[in-house]
């Protein structure tokens, strides 16, 4: 599963423009990621990066929502794949 985690973070820009909160990987490969980020365009551009990566497959954002109150600033997502073993 590092391998996994080494592919996710390479999808990630290193800017901090977007970050991991919660990372889940079962033996089969399915997995998803849930963050957040800057703003939505940041999120499309990392789901942009994994559907690149030939390591990931059927890569399917699940949802960006807006943050409210003192979140405002910031997007919350979900990006659901499966990684090819």
């Amino acid at each position: 599963m590092i391998d996994c985690l080494e592919h996710l973070t390479a999808a990630f820009p290193q800017e901090g423009s977007i970050w991991a909160t919660n990372i889940s990987v079962r033996d089969n490969g399915r997995g998803s990621v849930t963050g957040k980020a800057r703003d939505q365009a940041s999120v499309l551009a990392g789901y942009d990066r994994m559907k690149n990566d030939l390591k990931f497959s059927k890569a399917t954002v699940d949802y960006i929502r807006q943050g409210t109150g003192s979140s405002a600033g910031q997007s919350t997502f979900s990006i659901s794949f499966i990684f090819k073993l």
